[in-house]
C-alpha cells in the first residue's frame, strides 16, 4: 500500500523556503490492514512563529546564531530584551525533551584575546544558567566559549563586530 499525505501533514511552515524544504520528505508506515489514512504524528505545538522556527531548525540539526542575545558591556549580565529570545528557546526545550544543546559564546576582536576568551565562556555559562533557572535540566546543556577565534565576518566595522558578538545553539546528537 502506498499513499501520500501531501499538504495535509506539514511539519514545518510552508510559507518559507526552509519550511517547504523540510516538508519535502518521505515517511514510511506499516500498514495494519485496517486504516489507509495518513498516520497521526504527535508534534508539539508552539506558542509563536519564532518558537516553531527554533524547533524546526534544531530538530533538523541546524546551528542557530543569535546576535540579539545581548549582555551589558564587558559583562556576562543578560539584558532584559534578550530574555524574550531565551524564553522562546526555553519553551522549545520544554517540548523537545530529548534535545540537548551546546551553547557557544563568541565575541568581537576588541580588547585582549585572553579577556575575550574568558568573556565568551562566562556569557555562554550565563545563558545556560538562565535556561536552567527556567526549568531545563542542566545536563541537557553544555557550554563553550570561542572568544574572538571564530568570527562570522571580519571585525572591520561596528556592524561586523556586532555580528560577531553572538550566542550560538548547536544540537548535540
Amino acid at each position: 500500500f502506498t499513499g501520500g499525505c501531501g499538504e495535509r501533514m506539514p511539519i514545518a511552515d510552508n510559507e518559507t523556503e526552509e519550511g517547504r524544504a523540510i516538508n519535502r520528505r518521505i515517511e514510511f508506515s506499516i500498514y495494519d490492514g485496517i486504516s489507509s489514512k495518513c498516520p497521526k504524528i504527535d508534534q508539539p505545538e508552539f506558542s509563536n512563529k519564532e518558537e516553531k522556527q527554533i524547533a524546526d531548525a534544531l530538530q533538523s540539526g541546524e546551528q542557530l546564531a543569535y546576535t540579539n542575545i545581548q549582555f551589558k558591556v564587558n559583562s556576562d549580565i543578560i539584558t532584559e530584551p534578550s530574555k524574550e529570545t531565551l524564553d522562546n528557546v526555553v519553551h522549545v526545550l520544554k517540548k523537545l525533551t530529548d534535545l540537548k544543546l551546546e551553547i557557544q559564546g563568541h565575541t568581537d576582536s576588541d580588547g585582549a584575546e585572553a579577556y575575550n576568551q574568558d568573556l565568551s565562556e562566562r556569557r555562554a555559562v550565563a545563558v545556560k544558567n538562565y535556561i536552567v533557572s527556567n526549568g531545563i535540566e542542566a545536563d541537557r546543556l553544555t557550554t563553550v566559549g570561542y572568544g574572538e577565534s571564530k568570527p562570522l565576518v571580519e571585525n572591520t566595522s561596528r556592524e561586523n563586530k556586532a555580528k560577531n558578538r553572538r550566542i550560538e545553539f548547536v544540537p548535540i546528537k
